[in-house]
């Protein structure tokens, strides 16, 4: 399963799996030794990592405080259950979107602080594929770039 906290790639994965090798620095075994933001730098493995580690993971990762973490794979005990318990602690939002062009353009759109594609939100009974972006919603700009 993959999450993005704060653009941070956040990948779940199941007991026994590890990271693709040479896509971490630095491994962390959450049954043996704290995880702290000071150990949360560059791409890490959190291996073992029981709800309660993953709950004091999004809470350190969550934050306004910039971090130097690039991204961040946990191995978790009970997939399913961490699966159950991410979906109750975030509201899922289903979109679609994509790269618009327009001869030699890309449509792009500013939002909260950040450039992103445009998208918009899937209605009930809608396909991803007629899901309509708009772009004119309060706080955000149609930008041709």
């Amino acid at each position: 399963m993959d999450l993005f906290v704060n653009d941070i790639p956040v990948k779940i994965l199941k007991h026994g799996e590890a990271p693709e090798p040479g896509t971490i620095n630095y491994e962390i075994k959450a049954a043996s030794e704290p995880v702290t933001k000071a150990k949360l730098i560059n791409h890490v493995w959190v291996n073992e990592a029981s709800l309660m580690d993953l709950d004091l993971i999004l809470d350190l990762i969550n934050s306004k405080v910039p971090m130097h973490l690039l991204s961040l794979s946990i191995t978790v005990k009970d997939y399913d259950a961490t699966k159950a318990y991410l979906k109750k602690k975030f509201k899922v939002v289903k979109a679609a979107g994509g790269l618009v062009f327009k001869k030699d353009k890309a449509l792009m759109i500013y939002r909260m602080k950040k450039w992103d594609l445009p998208k918009g939100k899937k209605e009930g009974g809608e396909r991803s594929k007629e899901t309509d972006s708009e772009p004119e919603e309060e706080g955000q700009e149609a930008v041709r770039a």
